[in-house]
């Protein structure tokens, strides 16, 4: 059962503690920013469960792929698609996002380092719907009516407008092996509204730097914040990924992070060829810790990576029958 008061629809947004599991809805300048041609990917993330019957649920698929094509020797262009989706509680509020990326990557040759700069333009549509057959309201609970007027007015309720968003990300990486990244993104630039709400723009920032220790074991470090007006995120998460030997097709990726003032980060990547695994816990630091005993959300990641190779061009050889 859920008391229904208000309804907030610029309250729900994307929200991922690794999104690494989904970059690119993030940032559309991160589709085709990986080694490969094709890369498929999905997560899930529950939380909430100890406060309510029908845990906060996400869902996400993105799909993008990388054409060899620019406007000089070495730049690349992507494009991809994006699906996400949040079930909110026993009130069934859902918030589902479907948009198109396209993304150019201009490659830089420098003396010592290797630079990439891609801008991505992202756009698509955002439904918002709401269930109330779970919901009570307060002069239904007194007697007072049998049928609210707020239900009644709530009922059926499902909007759907469209949204826009840029980013851009700076990629560098040396000759020993370091790789840092840097980007930046604005989302919501339509600013869509949503009954009497509206959708507020959005700015996400990400650094990370990947490094290596020895032949087979590195140290990653990123950080992730996002604005929203007054409202903001800050993720910290390290990584060390290692190998149990040079050779192997295995790679493990222990993780620690934090999402500051509110949850500790523990998860686990493990990469196999070309599969890519993770599975993450949060752990509640806020004061929502005397109501859960610190269990937060439980996220889980998969991605695939295909490599598409070109038939070489072989130039016929003529033999000459005399030899």
């Amino acid at each position: 059962m859920l008391i229904f008061g208000h309804l907030h629809t610029n309250a729900q947004d994307y929200h991922l503690s690794n999104y690494n599991n989904n970059p690119v809805i993030f940032n559309p300048a991160k589709a085709g920013s990986f080694l490969g041609n094709i890369r498929i990917g999905a997560a899930y993330r529950e939380q909430w469960q100890q406060f309510i019957t029908t845990p906060f649920q996400t869902a996400s698929l993105n799909l993008d792929a990388s054409l060899d094509f620019g406007f000089t020797e070495g730049d690349w262009v992507s494009g991809g698609i994006n699906l996400y989706g949040d079930r909110s509680g026993d009130l069934t509020y859902q918030y589902f996002v479907s948009s198109t990326t396209l993304a150019y990557h201009l490659q830089i040759e420098r003396k010592k380092y290797t630079s990439v700069l891609s801008l991505g333009a992202q756009y698509g549509a955002n439904q918002r719907k709401l269930g109330l057959d779970s919901a009570s309201f307060g002069d239904e609970l007194e007697g007072i009516t049998s049928t609210s007027s707020d239900r009644n007015l709530l009922d059926d309720y499902n909007e759907t407008n469209q949204d826009f968003g840029i980013g851009f990300q700076v990629t560098i990486k040396s000759k020993t092996g370091t790789t840092l990244v840097l980007g930046t993104s604005v989302q919501h630039l339509l600013q869509p509204r949503f009954g009497n709400n509206q959708v507020n723009a959005r700015s996400n920032t990400e650094s990370s730097i990947l490094t290596p220790i020895s032949k087979q074991m590195w140290f990653s470090a990123s950080m992730f914040a996002s604005v929203v007006e007054s409202a903001h995120s800050l993720v910290f998460l390290f990584g060390l990924p290692y190998k149990t030997n040079p050779k192997s097709v295995y790679m493990f990726t222990p993780q620690l992070g934090m999402r500051v003032g509110d949850a500790l980060i523990v998860g686990l990547g493990i990469d196999y060829k070309q599969w890519r695994a993770n599975v993450s816990y949060d752990v509640t630091i806020s004061s929502a810790r005397s109501y859960n005993g610190g269990r937060g959300g439980l996220e889980l990641g998969i991605q695939r990576i295909l490599n598409v190779y070109k038939k070489p061009d072989v130039t016929p050889i003529l033999l000459c029958p005399r030899l």
